[in-house]
């Protein structure tokens, strides 16, 4: 008898995701694990960022804002998305999965995959541009099933 592929579903955007899976009844999924990160959402300055320091030119008497180098939302966001790599990874590790579906926007995606070996990578057999984040279980059905051709 051929076994049933089992399909997780990773749901992301840059502070929040959750991997769900078709559950026993037809078109219903069900999360396996979520994940959040308040410090991805909170605001530029609680973040630290503040209005750029100032430098004093030393060929004349000017002075002009210092960008920084890093922008701590996109740091935040980095982190995040490596913490959901590496839970992905140990997942495919422990043989959980075989086929990954990534719903996030283009960016997010491109971001997540970046950071998946080539094994893993090899598993993702679709992609969906939306954030469907904030949707609950019982309404991804009608998201997922005509976008990706599940059944």
């Amino acid at each position: 008898m051929k076994k049933e592929p089992r399909i997780w579903i990773v749901i992301a955007d840059g502070s929040r995701a959750r991997i769900v899976a078709p559950h026993d009844r037809a078109s219903a999924y069900k999360t396996l694990r979520a994940f959040d990160s308040p410090e991805a959402r909170r605001s530029a300055h609680a973040l630290g960022e503040d209005l750029p320091g100032r430098v004093q030119e030393s060929a004349a008497s000017g002075r002009h804002a210092v960008e920084p180098r890093t922008d701590a939302h996109m740091h935040a966001e980095a982190a995040f998305l490596r913490e959901l790599a590496t839970a992905i990874v140990a997942a495919d590790q422990q043989d959980s999965f075989d086929h990954l579906l990534l719903v996030a926007q283009p960016r997010v995606a491109a971001a997540l995959v970046d950071q998946l070996p080539h094994a893993v990578k090899s598993k993702i057999t679709g992609q969906l541009a939306k954030d469907l984040t904030k949707v609950p279980d019982h309404q991804l059905a009608s998201h997922l099933e005509a976008a990706l051709g599940l059944s």
